[in-house]
C-alpha cells in the first residue's frame, strides 16, 4: 500500500497525473482490504485525486483545448462528489459553463446550430442564471431564422439578464429585440400589412 501511494507520488513529481490517479486509486483499494489500519493512507491517498483532476482540467483549459477541458472539468466534479473536495468542486463548476458557453458560440461561428443548442443548454443545466447562454441560444434561433423561438428565448435572456443583474447581456439581448421589432414592423408596412 505505501509502495502504491510512493508510486502515485513519483508520479505526481514526474507530471503523470493519469498514472498518479491511478495508483492512489489502487492506495484506495488496498487500504480498503486493510481495514481501520489503511485509513490514513486511505485519506492521504483520497486527497490527491481530485486536485490532480483540476491540474489536468487547469491544464486542458489553459492549451485552450475547449471540449477536452469541459471533459475534464466534469470529470473533476465526479472524482470530488466520489473522493470529497468541496473547494474543487466549486471552482470547477464555475468553469464548466462558461466553457459550454464558449464552445456554443464556436459552434455557431461554424454553423452547427444542433451543437450549439446543446453546448448553451447545458451552460445553462450548469448554471440557470447564465443569461450569456441564454442570449446565445437567442442568436442561433436568429441565425435559424425561427423568430418565434428567436423572439420567447431573447425575452428570457433579458428576464434572466435583469435578474442576475448582468448588464451587458441584458443591454444586448433588448438591442437585438429592438432591432428584431423594427425590422419586422417596416417589413409589414411596406408591404401594407397592418
Amino acid at each position: 500500500m505505501i509502495n502504491s501511494f510512493n508510486a502515485g507520488a513519483e508520479q505526481v513529481n514526474a507530471g503523470d497525473f493519469e498514472a498518479a490517479i491511478t495508483k492512489f486509486e489502487e492506495t484506495i483499494a488496498l487500504a480498503d482490504e486493510l481495514g481501520a489500519e489503511g485509513d490514513e493512507m486511505k485519506t492521504n491517498a483520497t486527497g490527491q485525486i481530485p486536485a490532480l483532476h483540476y491540474r489536468m482540467a487547469m491544464d486542458t483549459y489553459k492549451a485552450k483545448d475547449i471540449p477536452g477541458a469541459i471533459t475534464r472539468f466534469e470529470a473533476t466534479v465526479e472524482a470530488c462528489d466520489k473522493y470529497g473536495g468541496d473547494d474543487i468542486k466549486a471552482k470547477s463548476l464555475k468553469y464548466i459553463p462558461q466553457l459550454y458557453n464558449a464552445q456554443g458560440n464556436s459552434q455557431v461561428k461554424a454553423s452547427d446550430f444542433e451543437g450549439a443548442h446543446a453546448s448553451f443548454d447545458k451552460a445553462i443545466e450548469y448554471k440557470p442564471d447564465y443569461a450569456r447562454a441564454v442570449y446565445g441560444k437567442a442568436l442561433v434561433y436568429k441565425r435559424q431564422k425561427d423568430d418565434a423561438n428567436m423572439v420567447a428565448t431573447m425575452q428570457e435572456a433579458i428576464e434572466v439578464g435583469t435578474a442576475a443583474g448582468d448588464d451587458k447581456t441584458l443591454a444586448a439581448a433588448t438591442k437585438t429585440l429592438k432591432g428584431y421589432h423594427l425590422n419586422a414592423g417596416k417589413t409589414a408596412f411596406k408591404a401594407e400589412n397592418y
